[in-house]
């Protein structure tokens, strides 16, 4: 049974998945993504985390914008920096939230129908301080279904 706080575990989820949606080579539609994640100094780490999301045309056109939009979720969000390079985008942030604070720093890399990222998140939860690294990956599925 992995002891994680559930708060830090929401907050990286958000934070990944705005990470997603923001590629310049990603393209919209279905998408299933896994996050493993990784803390120094737990003897049990986390199973990774798989979902699903379907991202429109306007979601992947700014890849800013999804990142902020989806990060906001949990809590107070600023962009520290967002860049893109031909199909990586990097990008920091910091969060403030019930929970506690966070500073994320990550990238992703894109290719159409797929991408791979890495998230290193460093929180103050609750006076405790934690660090998390986190690997993710996404493939498109195919067309969002309509609801």
């Amino acid at each position: 049974m992995n002891r994680y706080p559930a708060a830090a575990l929401t907050l990286c989820l958000a934070a990944f998945a705005g990470a997603a949606a923001a590629g310049p080579a990603m393209k919209e539609g279905q998408w299933e993504m896994t996050i493993q994640s990784k803390m120094e100094g737990m003897p049990m780490q986390p199973p990774p985390m798989t979902f699903k999301h379907c991202y429109t045309d306007r979601d992947v056109a700014d890849g800013r914008r999804i990142v902020e939009q989806q990060n906001s979720k949990n809590g107070k969000c600023e962009m520290v920096d967002f860049k893109e390079s031909g199909n990586t985008v990097t990008y920091s942030m910091k969060c403030q939230t019930p929970q506690g604070d966070s500073f994320t720093k990550g990238s992703s890399t894109y290719k159409g129908d797929s991408y791979t990222g890495t998230m290193h998140i460093r929180m103050n939860m609750q006076g405790q301080k934690m660090e998390m690294t986190q690997v993710h990956n996404g493939k498109r599925l195919g067309a969002c279904k309509a609801s």
